[in-house]
């Protein structure tokens, strides 16, 4: 059973007036979003380590969805490398999504300096909207966000506009038509080799 707390948007530097529910701790910032498909390719996948090595070597604490593909191989990567991160999650601390994902979330929970993010309270049904707002979270805590992998019809593909409509520095990897989206409209373009 994890200790949970109670944190608003206050507490965590968003604008608004939503209480969170915390188990663990929230890393200090900077922070750097990963996000990406959760069909997500292998070869993307394969990118991960050298992309959390990159913000270990920056000082920067990793922040993401908690979703399959990319983001849980990103908050597999952080833990690997004892790197700080906060897994925002779209649902209530009773009812994990995904569930397959408890696991994980429990290893989050139970690493130093990391925490999971309950978007919303016990008892809560997960439904569509509860992504795009679980995504504005994780860009309001980010100092950054790279962009993996995504189509061009996905909550990625969202995130990263709504992270170029703040002014937050965006980079996507070349290679997917979210992601070729998301560099015409200014983000950073990344090779499909990161090192």
């Amino acid at each position: 059973m994890m200790t949970l707390c109670t944190r608003s948007d206050a507490d965590l530097g968003l604008p608004g007036t939503h209480n969170y529910l915390l188990a663990g701790a929230v890393p200090p910032g900077p922070r750097l979003a990963v996000v990406g498909s959760r069909a997500a390719r292998s070869d993307r996948v394969g990118l991960l380590d050298a992309v959390i090595a990159a913000a270990k070597a920056r000082g920067l604490a990793l922040v993401s969805g908690g979703a399959i593909g990319i983001d849980a191989g990103a908050h597999r990567a952080a833990l690997a490398a004892e790197l700080p991160q906060l897994a925002v999650l779209p649902c209530g601390p009773d009812r994990p999504y995904p569930p397959q994902h408890v696991g994980l979330f429990e290893a989050i929970a139970g690493a130093p300096g990391s925490g999971l993010l309950f978007c919303h309270p016990p008892g809560a049904e997960t439904c569509r909207a509860m992504f795009a707002s679980r995504n504005a979270v994780v860009v309001g805590l980010a100092r950054a966000v790279l962009v993996v992998e995504a189509q061009a019809r996905s909550g990625s593909v969202g995130t990263g506009r709504l992270a170029l409509k703040k002014g937050l520095p965006v980079a996507a990897v070349l290679g997917a038509p979210g992601c070729a989206e998301l560099v015409g409209g200014g983000a950073r373009a990344l090779p499909c080799e990161i090192g």
